[in-house]
């Protein structure tokens, strides 16, 4: 909600609190979330190489363990937004496909509780964010996703 009101700085700050709170509680998908959010409040800030490094970090994180779909296709959809915004189309389009495709996956383990979710329209949402080389925060139509 920070983030919403304008309050980046706070916003970040929570972020980082929650993500060591959720380390501490030994809750791998909440740090990935957490992660994630991270992410989302990188590109917001116009801080996309922070962005793939939190995103990136989250995947590594969900490497080897058991697993779940909608985070992969959350981390996936943060890098290709990344990816838009420094004009790397192929790289956003692969990512975007990534997510689309972990999306099809089963849980390895129940979801955490605290952990929102992520589905199709989660990441139509994020695709159409990713659509346009030209501006981090264009809504134009997504490309994965569109039969």
């Amino acid at each position: 909600m920070a983030h919403d009101a304008g309050r980046d700085d706070r916003a970040d700050s929570h972020l980082r609190r929650a993500l060591n709170l959720a380390k501490i509680g030994e809750d791998r998908q909440l740090v990935v979330h957490v992660m994630a959010s991270m992410s989302h409040l990188a590109y917001e800030r116009s801080q996309p190489h922070d962005g793939v490094r939190y995103a990136r970090a989250g995947e590594r994180v969900l490497d080897g363990g058991p697993v779940n779909p909608e985070l992969e296709s959350r981390v996936f959809a943060m890098q290709a937004r990344d990816f838009a915004y420094f004009h790397k189309p192929y790289e956003a389009e692969t990512m975007l496909e990534r997510a689309e495709n972990s999306l099809n996956g089963f849980h390895d383990e129940e979801p955490s509780t605290w952990v929102s979710h992520f589905d199709e329209g989660s990441l139509a949402s994020e695709a159409a964010r990713s659509s346009s080389p030209n501006s981090h925060r264009h809504s134009g139509t997504p490309s994965v996703l569109s039969t």
